[in-house]
């Protein structure tokens, strides 16, 4: 009796260590979700790109930076005709870029480019933003300017706007150096000089501005002459000083 009583409980145990071993087998591990990958990547949307205006729809960003239109030359980025104001980490989007006129059908870069942490661009310590070794650029061709219908086909009852720029100066250049509006656009320009004194100086329009050094200086007027006019620097800044100029066009 004792025998079976023993058999009977060691079956017993033997069935819930089974039950037991099985259920570990069973257990579920999760896996780790891959969390390095990165969320944010540089990337440029163009939408379009007429007149004196660079739309784009959607700009991402790993770091602070801009984007920066140039001309395209032989191939190769070319003179810069408008640049973004510092644009943030992140996704941005309805990015607007005032330009110089802008050529119909020719063709344009949209270059990232990284902040070096001062907030303001500067060509030479702005570097292009690059990935897998290639810069991040966006190429793309101008379009004609789309008008409304207007009975008189004419450019003169266009609404005048309120046009922005930003405008850097340094040793010896403007960036952009032109600047395009139309007449009766009232005109607000932020200079600000990158390196030593410098001055904004739009002789037809009685406009001569100081520069300190990282100092933005605004300049408002309306464009009620139409033309081309140059505007320098006026201030000693080295022997480069009368390449320093620009070009304010009204049309």
């Amino acid at each position: 009796m004792l025998n079976n009583r023993f058999k009977f409980f060691s079956f017993i145990l033997l069935v819930v260590a089974l039950i037991t071993l099985g259920a570990a087998c069973r257990k579920v591990v999760p896996v780790a979700n891959n969390t390095n990958q990165p969320t944010v990547k540089n990337s440029i949307q163009i939408g379009e790109g007429s007149g004196t205006l660079v739309k784009l729809p959607e700009v991402i960003l790993e770091n602070p930076g801009f984007i920066v239109i140039n001309e395209v030359k032989n191939d190769q980025a070319g003179a810069i005709v408008g640049i973004s104001p510092l644009l943030p980490t992140g996704k941005s989007q309805n990015v607007e870029i005032v330009t110089a006129e802008l050529t119909p059908n020719a063709q344009y870069l949209a270059i990232l480019r990284q902040d070096n942490k001062d907030g303001y661009f500067l060509a030479a310590d702005d570097l292009p933003v690059r990935e897998n070794d290639k810069v991040v650029a966006v190429l793309f061709t101008a379009t004609e300017v789309k008008l409304a219908n207007q009975p008189n086909d004419s450019l003169a009852s266009t609404t005048p706007q309120l046009r922005v720029f930003t405008v850097n100066a340094r040793r010896f250049a403007f960036e952009p150096a032109v600047i395009a509006v139309n007449r009766g656009d009232q005109v607000k320009i932020t200079v600000t000089s990158v390196d030593v004194k410098h001055s904004f100086y739009l002789p037809d329009y009685n406009i001569n501005k100081a520069l300190e050094p990282n100092v933005p200086v605004v300049v408002e007027f309306t464009a009620n002459k139409v033309g081309e006019f140059p505007f320098f620097c006026a201030v000693y800044c080295g022997a480069g000083q009368t390449s320093m100029k620009g070009k304010l066009i009204v049309k």
